[in-house]
């Protein structure tokens, strides 16, 4: 009877492995063709965004400004699409990004303040003088009573 009980314990345990080994096995596979699924949707995903980009850098160059806002939107946008796009340096694009961001925002438009934030990346010491650059372009704003 003891060697018949052992024998069925023997028994079990060897079926049990086998279970556990196949039941691995197929969570290994599973694993592996989800990790390939991943790899092809992120390689899908990478094309779509540099068609996307693509696309739009070139519709941003094909629009013909027609005042300095719009030729600053252009300028930032493109700089903001080729560092996407190309993991260009943003300190590559300094010059272009300071000739906007010290210009006076009631002339040059949104994309003053978007170079500006752009450039806090690259230093944090630049200070602009919004007052006084638009009074030498003849803009003034009105005193603010306390």
């Amino acid at each position: 009877m003891t060697s018949s009980l052992f024998e069925l314990d023997s028994i079990q345990f060897i079926l049990s492995t086998l279970n556990q080994t196949i039941t691995r096995d197929s969570l290994a596979n599973q694993i592996n063709l989800l990790q390939n699924e991943k790899a092809a949707i992120l390689e899908a995903k990478a094309f779509a965004d540099s068609i996307f980009t693509i696309s739009t850098l070139t519709l941003n160059g094909s629009i013909s400004p027609v005042n300095i806002p719009d030729e600053n939107e252009q300028i930032i946008n493109e700089i903001i699409l080729e560092a996407s796009f190309t993991s260009a340096n943003l300190l590559a694009q300094y010059n272009q990004l300071l000739g906007v961001a010290i210009q006076c925002p009631y002339m040059g438009g949104p994309a003053v303040y978007r170079a500006r934030t752009l450039l806090s990346f690259l230093t944090d010491s630049l200070i602009y003088n919004d007052d006084d650059i638009c009074a030498l372009n003849g803009i003034y704003r009105g005193m603010e009573l306390p």
